[in-house]
């Protein structure tokens, strides 16, 4: 697994770099690249580069601009087509133009992390095995925010993972069972027979023929027997 940063309308800080780094490692991998940009046009060229060569996205900055040009939620809608879910179905309970009482959209089948209240959440989406993950600019929300998705979702997919995983080993195991028992001690299944009358009678023929040869006291329908359970004719 690995990662790229965008820094999008503010400056890299190593300090932030490393911090979510830390808290997000074990679900982004390693950072393998840092692109900074002020300018709205090239986020999803960034975008579509950094997830040529890597799993995830990590963008910080953006949700705060006031404008639905330079916002980062509308940009993504824009680029990769997702409906926004705005007003009352906004899951969002950030305010990102407070002059006019905006809310910030959340977009359709997006993961929100609230870091405090009156706070930008950070945003998750997902597809397949890839990510693109919005982390608010400020350092404390940055963190806070990453803070949110290392309690609450890395542990689920975690979870996730291991049920999974364990889910195919029980059966791998039960297979396994089943083949050495088998293994020590092969029996033919129990084979249920539709005789049609030549049929019958050329089998008792020849089990009454097996019982005479082995003791008179056997009967043709003890050997009929065993060759059904035997699968034989």
């Amino acid at each position: 697994m690995s990662a790229g940063i965008i820094w999008y309308k503010n400056q890299p800080d190593s300090r932030r770099s490393d911090a979510v780094l830390d808290l997000l490692t074990d679900y982004c991998g390693a950072v393998k690249s840092h692109d900074v940009t002020v300018h709205p046009e090239r986020i999803p060229l960034l975008i579509s580069s950094i997830l040529s060569r890597s799993d995830n996205v990590i963008i910080i900055g953006g949700a705060e601009c006031r404008t639905q040009a330079d916002n980062i939620v509308f940009i993504l809608s824009r680029a990769l087509g997702i409906p926004l879910e705005t007003k009352y179905r906004s899951r969002s309970r950030y305010c990102y133009d407070r002059l006019r009482g905006l809310r910030l959209p959340s977009l359709a089948g997006s993961i929100l992390f609230p870091t405090r209240q009156g706070g930008v959440e950070g945003i998750l989406l997902r597809s397949g095995v890839q990510s693109i993950i919005v982390l608010p600019a400020h350092y404390r929300l940055t963190v806070a925010a990453a803070v949110g998705m290392r309690e609450y979702f890395i542990p689920e997919v975690t979870r996730r993972r291991r049920a999974a995983s364990a889910q195919k080993t029980t059966e791998t195991s039960a297979a396994q069972r089943d083949y050495e028992k088998f293994r020590r001690n092969p029996k033919a299944a129990p084979v249920t027979r539709e005789y049609s009358e030549y049929q019958l009678i050329e089998t008792m023929e020849r089990a009454s023929r097996r019982a005479h040869e082995d003791s008179p006291d056997d009967t043709a329908f003890d050997y009929m027997y065993d060759d059904e359970n035997r699968g034989g004719t």
